[in-house]
C-alpha cells in the first residue's frame, strides 16, 4: 500500500513479468505457445510491461514439511492439525521466494 501511496498507483494490484506476457498466449499440455484470438479467430491486442518500468521485490514465505523416516513432504495444513508430539517428527524448513511485481497500471495494450 505505502508503494501504491508513493507512486500514486489508483488499483494496488501487481503482477510479475511472466503474467503479463502470458496475457497473449494459451498453453497447451506440451507447452507450446498459441496467440489468444477473439471469436472471429483475429489475434487480440498484446500486453506488456512499459518500457523502462521498475519491478518492485515481493517476499513470500513458503514452508516445507518433511517427515524424517520416509522423506515424503506433508502440506502445512497438515501438519498444523497434527498433535505437538506428531510434529516433532516432521521437520519444518521455510523457503524465502522473491517476485519481482509491477503495477498493473504500468502496462500497456498494443494493437496489432
Amino acid at each position: 500500500m505505502l508503494l501504491c501511496e508513493e507512486n500514486s498507483y489508483k488499483l494496488p494490484v501487481f503482477c510479475t513479468f511472466q503474467r503479463v506476457s502470458g496475457l497473449n498466449y494459451s498453453t497447451d499440455r506440451q507447452g507450446n505457445h498459441k496467440p489468444l484470438t477473439d471469436a472471429n479467430g483475429e489475434r487480440l491486442p498484446q500486453v506488456s510491461v512499459l518500457k523502462g518500468e521498475k519491478s518492485f521485490p515481493v517476499f513470500i514465505t513458503t514452508f516445507t514439511v518433511v517427515d524424517k523416516e520416509t522423506k515424503e513432504k506433508i502440506k502445512m495444513e497438515d501438519y498444523r492439525k497434527l498433535s505437538p508430539e506428531e510434529q516433532k517428527k516432521y521437520p519444518v524448513y521455510p523457503k524465502l521466494n522473491v517476485h519481482n511485481v509491477f503495477n498493473v497500471a504500468r502496462a500497456s495494450v498494443m494493437v496489432a
